[in-house]
């Protein structure tokens, strides 16, 4: 196969790299809910290990997250905090913003049910929320799941 000099070259290692990558999250049977979601890959022996890009969180937990909100009608959850701005540290909470359904039974069930021993903050945002938190969770908040 001819390969054109320059760019040609790039754009044809750009889309073998996606298409590995690709077809590596379609056999670990990975769902996503949103597009857009940067990924880092991580092998570790022989299995492999998925976090969400800059987060530091398991896409496992994002996944089950999802999957909460999703059973609990909620319409929209937003991380927000250190591990969407990316300047987290290790035992760093797990912050997130969660619009509409029921937020009690999510929260609750977020606590208790997703594979990771960090502890969660959870806002409801139907509830008064003060300016300067509400500001935040809009100007640095990844939403990760969204009720289409």
């Amino acid at each position: 196969m001819y390969l054109a000099p320059g760019k040609s070259r790039d754009i044809r290692q750009k889309t073998l790299t996606e298409l590995m990558v690709t077809t590596l999250l379609k056999e670990l049977g990975l769902t996503f809910y949103g597009v857009g979601f940067k990924l880092k890959l991580y092998f570790v022996g022989l299995g492999s290990v998925i976090y969400m890009d800059g987060t530091g969180i398991k896409q496992q937990v994002i996944r089950e997250i999802q999957d909460l909100a999703e059973r609990h009608n909620i319409s929209r959850v937003i991380l927000f905090g250190s591990r969407a701005r990316g300047d987290f540290r290790r035992t760093s909470d797990i912050d997130l913003a969660v619009e509409g359904g029921d937020f009690e039974h999510f929260s609750l069930d977020v606590n208790e049910d997703t594979s990771t021993l960090l502890e969660y903050d959870i806002v409801d945002l139907s509830r008064d929320v003060q300016q300067e938190l509400y500001d935040s969770i809009k100007k640095e908040g990844k939403v990760i799941y969204e009720k289409v």
